[in-house]
């Protein structure tokens, strides 16, 4: 068990039971929100070392500065967590020669440590070595050492609301509820985006030589890259049909990456659009949690997030559609007149262009194949800085609003029919 990475990211290489979430005592929490670090472009808790961890010699690697291993700072030594819906598992700095251990986990206050926001009782949790997230690139690095990841089987209790944005007037911070409340037509009425999903993945492992069964928990976006400007007047086909401009997307939420990750492939279908210039990428290295990759880094203008109404038409026709019936209230002719939900974010968003062999997208690949289209790479914490987001999941979706004072640089808009237009008008500027 070299790495808590690879438990992220490998189905084959997982060494986790689900059934340890069934087992966990009650936790104990407020519902206010709990302050968070935002280094390496991802989200970190601060949690106090338990006790009870089995302890170790430790060690450093100085070429990494990753430094020595939280499982020699003591009882009540603050240590980072990284928070990923992305990974199915939560792991911690301990003994390698324990596979796995349960111990209570204490968060605190990234703000005041002598504060406890949140234990978590008789958790089980897997033996994994510190490591590095973020991203060395010509002009410097921003990373960040980690002792532990804190993954899905926590997270999926709750309905984890997840605002990104340091300049909020609260920092960035995270906030656990039962569930959210209220139905999709009251937040629709909110003007808020509410994206429906399945949790996918899951499958056989191995554990000290025994076969367990690990969970889905893995959650995938449509989404819309780079689509031409909105348009009042937008301009139809041959057919009456609205054009649809961008690329299709499916994209594994995962906060344990800043940018958004790409495969090579993917990148190439941007860079061949219609009046596209290719994408000016720098090389770099990103450190995940599974490891360090070569990337290659740069911006892009535009990402939208979209419901997938499962009617056959992909993310950017989605889009299209949507905003025609925004704009003009005209349903395209022999189409169901539903304007789905989205959130456009419009901004220079990082993007790293990984090989397609690289490892993190084959073994995500293989292991939702073929409940999803094929993956086309990591919606990362970065992206998402702009919009407060519930991952509700109790009800299996999520609800998206943008982030107070990022009008310029965020749009959202509610799912709505041509029926019920009117009602939801208050939520649509650009409507004529």
């Amino acid at each position: 068990m070299q790495g808590f990475g690879k438990a992220l990211f490998g189905l084959a290489i997982v060494v986790a039971s689900s059934a340890s979430a069934c087992e966990r005592s009650k936790p104990s929490y407020d519902s206010f929100p709990i302050s968070i670090e935002r280094a390496g472009q991802v989200p970190t808790w601060y949690v106090r070392t338990p006790m009870g961890l089995p302890s170790c010699p430790g060690s450093s690697d100085p070429d990494s500065g990753v430094g020595v291993g939280v499982a020699d700072a003591g009882v009540g030594a603050l240590a980072k967590m990284l928070i990923d819906p992305g990974s199915p598992l939560t792991l911690f700095e301990f003994c390698p020669e324990v596979a796995r251990t349960r111990f209570d986990l204490e968060v605190v206050s990234a703000l005041d440590p002598s504060i406890t926001r949140a234990r978590f009782l008789d958790l089980a949790v897997l033996s994994q070595a510190g490591v590095l997230v973020g991203f060395d690139d010509v002009s410097g690095s921003d990373r960040t050492r980690v002792s532990g990841l804190v993954g899905a089987d926590l997270l999926s209790s709750f309905a984890v609301r997840f605002s990104l944005d340091p300049a909020q007037p609260g920092g960035a911070t995270l906030q656990l509820f039962p569930a959210t409340v209220g139905s999709e037509s009251e937040h629709a009425l909110a003007c808020d985006s509410v994206l429906p999903f399945q949790l996918l993945g899951g499958g056989g492992v191995i554990i000290a030589g025994q076969e367990q069964a690990l969970k889905a928990s893995r959650i995938v976006l449509a989404a819309c890259l780079e689509p031409d400007p909105f348009d009042p007047a937008p301009p139809l086909d041959g057919n009456g049909q609205v054009v649809t401009s961008g690329i299709d997307l499916a994209l594994l939420l995962s906060t344990g990456t800043g940018p958004l990750l790409l495969g090579r492939s993917t990148v190439a279908r941007l860079d061949a659009a219609p009046g596209r210039t290719p994408l000016a990428l720098a090389d770099g290295a990103l450190h995940l949690p599974s490891g360090t990759i070569q990337v290659g880094l740069g911006t892009i203008g535009r990402l939208t997030l979209v419901r997938d109404e499962d009617r056959g038409l992909g993310p950017c026709e989605e889009l299209a559609q949507a905003r025609r019936l925004e704009a003009t209230g005209t349903c395209p002719p022999g189409r169901t007149c539903t304007a789905t939900a989205y959130v456009e974010l419009e901004r220079a968003l990082p993007v790293a262009r990984a090989a397609d062999e690289t490892a993190v997208l084959q073994q995500l690949r293989t292991e939702l194949r073929p409940f999803t289209r094929e993956l086309d790479g990591l919606l990362g914490a970065e992206a998402l800085r702009d919009v407060v987001l519930d991952v509700d999941y109790p009800s299996l979706r999520m609800i998206m609003r943008c982030a107070d004072g990022r009008s310029a640089t965020c749009q959202g808009r509610p799912r709505f029919t041509g029926s019920t237009r009117d009602k939801h008008v208050s939520c649509l500027p650009r409507a004529q």
